[in-house]
């Protein structure tokens, strides 16, 4: 099997776990349904529940991780610049 095939797979399988385990775990109260708490209280449904569902969040974090590092990344280099044009900056 191809290495960039290989590094994508392994990427996707860590997502996988961590998706299960840091997210999906965490959210199991707001995935419940109850219909009796929903006539009750209209403004309180829940009409994107099913958004939180295994079938559609595996699929989508196949790049979850490069997208953190990603952010972590751009979040720095924006810290760096800002410091440097405020070096030039008069402090009036």
């Amino acid at each position: 099997m191809n290495f960039w095939l290989q590094l994508f797979l392994a990427n996707w399988l860590l997502n996988i776990l961590a998706v299960e385990f840091l997210a999906i775990r965490k959210i199991q109260p707001l995935m419940k349904h109850d219909p009796a708490r929903e006539q009750k209280y209209h403004a309180f449904r829940r009409d994107d529940a099913f958004w939180f569902s295994r079938w559609w969040l595996y699929p989508m974090c196949h790049l979850a991780v490069a997208k953190v590092l990603w952010g972590f990344f751009t979040l720095i280099v924006v810290t760096v610049v800002i410091h440097i044009t405020l070096l030039f900056h008069e402090k009036d």
